[in-house]
């Protein structure tokens, strides 16, 4: 799973770089006669300094913008000296009048930003494949066009009292479900594709790190190592921009300065955010409005999803409140479950030791949320191993360290990501044999576990732990799991009529 990966597309019949598709997200509508304010991913607001484009740090000093209807899904945007937005050359400029190359149209970027795109010289910019898309971007100041569509070409349009100028469909998924049960799909797809497998890793970089880190903390797959079917699973987190983490805690301010603190990096103190705190010198408070530990930087709102979603990021959350009600067998207390079973997954982290760039230069998220987590991608990755060894006692998460900065190649073409994936093997404390019923001749009991629903690699792990245990007595259908002391064979007497299988 990788950023720069290619997907097939079908109705298409060509590759896409990057999985992207030529069919929009629903168009979202913003309000248009009033002044609002733009602000790039930096925090900057954009500004009509005497006919040039300019930014400022908001308070007095911003300006307001004005939208208006260009017609056909399209958006002229003009300042206070009534000068409007346009392209000429190549070029983001300021020109009197508005005209075909001030025609804009503003693209849904998730989390209640946007996208600023000019359509070029197409009148409708959905025929356009996405490479040859052009967005505004603030880069480190100077205003740009871009090619790409992620942290640096993120916008906020906002009003004067800081809320959305902009409305955004829920675009509800009407089939219910998440990509986290995709992923699951997949996993247990390969297992019965290919019998003999033993041993599965999942890597992603970037953003597809991102998404496996996610997806390690909501899936029911990895517990105790395993899959839910047995098989040994890693999860191998590659640079992602930001992590989800497991409770409110976060990073004391002294751990996330806004420089390069290096790969031997260790932060010793945790705390939950406090309103009237400051970070860094910034005019944003650490608590982020209370919503610092929302997810996906957090695990907030999964428990109690709104009942009538508004938008993206209300479906989002009930969609996979109706995955982890699914996927746990409970109606409330996710956490403490996640938590529980997060320290029993092997979760692995790849990172550069110069992927040291500034977060607050787009190089990753800058969201206030992420920012509580580190300032750069090697302090983040740093800061969330010493979160976990802070969060469970003789916890220790691997990180495999490599000399680059942020690069997918490098990043699996690492020796450790080499080691992990082709050298170490995990599967043989793992690899028992079973019977297609119960065994009549059981032997000794040593241990029943009935109270709840235990997955097989949970049975596994048990009979694992007990130094006594040889073989396990285990009934797919509601969990059960009996330890046993005897060495079964492979000709044993079997009990034709029982829903319990013996592993040996």
């Amino acid at each position: 799973v990788n950023e720069q990966a290619a997907v097939w597309s079908e109705s298409s019949s060509q590759w896409m770089k990057g999985g992207a598709s030529n069919t929009p997200k629903p168009e979202i509508t913003c309000e248009l006669g009033v002044p609002v304010f733009l602000r790039s991913h930096r925090g900057k607001y954009l500004q009509d300094l005497s006919g040039s484009v300019q930014f400022s740090d908001g308070g007095s000093a911003r300006q307001a913008w004005v939208l208006s209807d260009a017609g056909c899904g399209k958006t002229f945007i003009t300042s206070q000296q009534q000068l409007a937005l346009k392209s000429s050359n190549g070029n983001v400029v300021l020109g009197p009048g508005n005209s075909e190359t001030g025609r804009w149209w503003i693209r849904d970027a998730g989390d209640g930003r946007v996208f600023i795109t000019y359509p070029g010289d197409q009148k409708n910019l959905r025929q356009l494949a996405p490479d040859e898309w052009k967005q505004l971007s603030d880069q480190s100041g100077v205003l740009e066009f871009s090619s790409n569509s992620q942290g640096w070409e993120i916008w906020e349009i906002v009003k004067e009292d800081g809320s959305p100028a902009c409305s955004f469909p829920a675009e509800v998924n009407s089939s219910g479900i998440s990509s986290y049960e995709a992923f699951d799909s997949v996993i247990s797809w390969i297992q019965q594709q290919y019998k003999g497998l033993k041993q599965i890793i999942v890597a992603g970089n970037s953003a597809g790190g991102q998404i496996v880190q996610r997806w390690s903390v909501l899936s029911p797959e990895g517990q105790y190592g395993m899959t839910r079917d047995g098989v040994a699973l890693m999860f191998v987190v590659g640079a992602p921009g930001s992590y989800a983490y497991l409770d409110e805690q976060r990073p004391s301010e002294t751990c996330s300065p806004d420089i390069d603190t290096g790969p031997e990096h260790r932060c010793a103190s945790f705390e939950i955010p406090q309103a009237g705190n400051r970070r860094r010198g910034t005019h944003v408070a650490k608590t982020c409005n209370g919503k610092w530990d929302t997810y996906a930087d957090g695990l907030d709102g999964l428990e109690n999803p709104p009942a009538e979603p508004q938008s993206k990021a209300e479906e989002r959350l009930r969609v996979l409140n109706a995955y982890l009600r699914q996927t746990t067998n409970i109606e409330v207390d996710f956490r403490s479950l996640i938590v529980e079973r997060y320290q029993t997954k092997d979760v692995r982290v790849l990172i550069g030791t110069r992927d040291t760039t500034s977060c607050n230069v787009g190089a990753c998220s800058g969201s206030c949320a992420a920012m509580t987590t580190g300032s750069n991608r090697l302090q983040r990755a740093l800061n969330f191993r010493s979160y976990l060894e802070h969060l469970y006692p003789n916890y220790s998460l691997p990180i495999g360290l490599f000399d680059a900065g942020h690069d997918h190649r490098e990043s699996f073409g690492s020796g450790s990501f080499a080691h992990w994936a082709f050298v170490e093997d995990r599967s043989v404390k793992w690899d028992y044999h079973v019977h297609d019923h119960v065994v009549r001749d059981e032997g000794q009991g040593l241990a029943g576990f009935v109270d709840r629903f235990y997955s097989l690699c949970e049975c596994k792990s048990l009979c694992n732990d007990e130094p006594k245990c040889n073989s396990f007595a285990y009934e797919p259908q509601w969990g059960k799991c009996y330890l046993k002391a005897k060495c079964v064979s492979a000709s044993e007497p079997l009990v034709a009529t029982s829903s319990f299988l013996t592993y040996y």
